[in-house]
């Protein structure tokens, strides 16, 4: 399979989660085509059992290949706790994920001491896949993690005004609070958009860390030690494609950014 420069960067999220790392990639790569693909059939991913979470990868991904991407990212955690070594050896195309140690060894020595935080879906913490990775790059760190699972269809769904979703997010925080966390990383591209209510119910005194800024500026290395930047100077809008529920994709994501989500296609992905 060759690779060429013209050729898109595929995202893939359960929904719109992952649209935090599309709007980080495009801030640093504006003249990248992009394809953007949220599977909300099976959303949410991070219920689901290792062996669903594997196989929805590998259909997904074989999807984008089918779609002639030239690097795809996994901008869902849960997602992302499938082996990446695996799926590189799988396929002849870049794959970069949130739980990557490229992208974790970016954020990881800004840290301020050494007890850390970390919110995502139930498959993202019991994975242990950060764990892993931080204890490789540093191994005085202590990491806290909390499953914070019923927020992500809150925001999904653009619940965030809710009662319920107050609820769930100081109990989400409160525990780390008491574990006297220093920093937190947000585990879960969907809590990319309710940053500043965790800051604010945080304080001043914890340092949180966005994960989707620091896949974007890995994006652009990999590509361009690939020799795979678009060489181009023109502004292409991205492709959107869903697998349901179209129009609650379109309004939540308006909601939570500034896109422009005129470009949405209802998909069947299975069988393709």
């Amino acid at each position: 399979m060759i690779l060429e420069k013209q050729a898109p960067i595929a995202i893939f999220d359960s929904g719109v989660g992952g649209l935090s790392v599309l709007i980080e990639v495009r801030k640093i790569l504006p003249y990248e085509k992009i394809i953007y693909l949220a599977d909300k059939k099976r959303h949410p991913f991070g219920t689901r059992s290792k062996n669903e979470i594997e196989k929805i990868t590998d259909e997904i991904i074989n999807f984008l290949i089918s779609k002639n991407a030239k690097l795809i990212i996994i901008a869902c955690n849960t997602a992302s706790t499938v082996k990446l070594d695996d799926l590189r050896a799988k396929y002849n195309v870049p794959i970069i994920g949130m739980i990557d140690i490229e992208v974790i060894s970016k954020y990881i020595n800004e840290f301020t001491g050494n007890s850390v935080g970390l919110i995502g879906t139930s498959a993202t913490v019991n994975s242990k896949a950060y764990d892993d990775i931080i204890k490789k790059l540093n191994t005085d760190i202590k990491l806290y993690s909390k499953d914070c699972s019923k927020l992500v269809p809150l925001v999904e769904t653009g619940k965030i005004e809710s009662d319920s979703f107050k609820e769930a997010l100081n109990n989400c925080l409160s525990p780390l609070l008491s574990d006297g966390i220093t920093n937190l990383i947000i585990g879960c591209t969907h809590f990319s958009f309710i940053i500043e209510r965790i800051k604010d119910l945080l304080g001043n005194n914890v340092n949180v860390f966005n994960p989707p800024r620091f896949v974007a500026h890995y994006v652009k290395e990999k590509l361009s030690h690939e020799g795979l930047l678009n060489n181009s100077r023109e502004i292409y809008e991205p492709e959107y494609l869903v697998t349901s529920k179209r129009d609650e994709f379109i309004n939540t994501g308006h909601k939570m950014t500034s896109l422009d989500l005129k470009n949405v296609k209802l998909i069947k992905l299975y069988g393709f």
